[in-house]
């Protein structure tokens, strides 16, 4: 089940989510969605699950961000290496 994972693909779908206005509205409501629930008080057991559905979407949001910020980083790099090149 869990033979097969490529990265690259992963990371493709990843870069692509940080970009999505869409992804990122969802997150925003899903985030706000979680929040309100909480706050109008839950049992231990919705509260903890709420707690982990919502690491989990800010996780997600998080690693789309990281390696956005790393490619962004490596195309300016790039960048610099090809003008100083040229020079």
């Amino acid at each position: 089940m869990y033979t097969g994972i490529d990265e690259e693909k992963r990371d493709t779908w990843l870069l692509s989510l940080v970009v999505s206005e869409g992804f990122q509205s969802f997150v925003k409501y899903r985030d706000l969605q979680i929040l309100k629930t909480m706050a109008n008080g839950v049992d231990i057991n919705n509260y903890w699950r709420l707690v982990g559905q919502r690491a989990e979407l800010l996780y997600l949001l998080g690693e789309s961000k990281r390696l956005y910020d790393r490619e962004k980083k490596r195309s300016g790099e790039q960048r610099t290496r090809e003008n100083d090149e040229s020079i």
